[in-house]
């Protein structure tokens, strides 16, 4: 549980409020208080297994969640994307993605995020430059597009190798 300075649950602080009047979400009520530090703890002569359940489930969860956002994506019309997806709400995966603040976020940087780190901003760039946009691009910008692509792929490559360096002599 992330304590502030004032000894109170900074998730809870956090997300609480973004669930006033939501429907449904991948986790169940038990499993969000669970994830937010406010469950009960196991029973201590079963604890482990049922930690280890707990995260496997929600592990499975999360993967098929990623699926059927990508399926709504695909199939639902631009409306109903919008009014589902706001920035606000990408921003904060996002950030609790790629968040470097709390102490296991950054020892957990590994080849995976950055190749995810990578793709993000190659298909940012391939979005910002496709043909509707075209007429937007000054001229003296297609170089720096590319260089940016090309800057980005170069950093990822190196961030990469050093991690699987650093991971084999572990």
């Amino acid at each position: 549980m992330l304590i502030n300075n004032d000894g109170e649950n900074k998730l809870v602080i956090k997300y609480w409020p973004l669930y006033e009047n939501s429907k449904g979400g991948i986790f169940s009520p038990d499993a969000r208080k669970r994830l937010l530090g406010t469950a009960e703890p196991y029973k201590e002569d079963y604890a482990a297994i049922a930690e280890r359940t707990f995260w496997n489930r929600q592990i499975e969860y999360t993967k098929t969640a990623l699926i059927d956002l990508a399926l709504f994506f695909e199939t639902a019309p631009k409306k109903e994307i919008k009014a589902a997806i706001e920035l606000e709400s990408v921003k904060k995966i996002i950030n609790a993605f790629f968040n470097i603040e709390f102490d296991h976020a950054f020892s957990d940087i590994d080849v995976e995020k950055v190749r995810i780190a990578y793709l993000m901003i190659e298909r940012a760039f391939y979005y910002l430059t496709s043909p509707q946009f075209q007429h937007l691009i000054k001229s003296y910008e297609h170089p720096h597009i590319k260089n940016g692509v090309e800057v980005a792929d170069s950093l990822s490559d190196r961030a990469i190798s050093y991690l699987e360096k650093g991971e084999k002599s572990n």
